[in-house]
């Protein structure tokens, strides 16, 4: 019980942090991207973070902040820190170190 409670904890920091990220994209990038808004209506905050990290091809929002100067606002940049790793599996962090890192 307690571990749920603690993943509950976790999933909710997730989401608080991913609403800073995406504040701070929208003031510093100049956008407002309605695909993520969609994706997040659909399967939340974790859920979000799940299917993008899921698809081989690289979303179009990451290509943007990318060019924008902003990776580290992106849903990679926040599941490869350390407290949110517990969230997904090791090819889901695979993959974002990969278009965080490019290798």
């Amino acid at each position: 019980m307690a571990e749920q409670i603690n993943q509950e904890q976790l999933e909710l920091q997730f989401e608080a942090d991913l609403m800073v990220l995406y504040e701070e994209e929208k003031r510093r990038c100049l956008r407002s991207p309605q695909r993520f808004n969609q994706l997040l209506q659909r399967y939340g905050p974790v859920g979000t973070a799940r299917y993008l990290l899921d698809n081989p091809q690289i979303p179009s929002g990451f290509t943007d902040l990318v060019l924008c100067g902003c990776r580290e606002l992106s849903v990679e940049a926040l599941a490869l820190r350390p407290e949110y790793r517990s969230l997904f599996t090791e090819a889901q962090l695979a993959r974002a170190h990969e278009r965080i890192h490019g290798d």
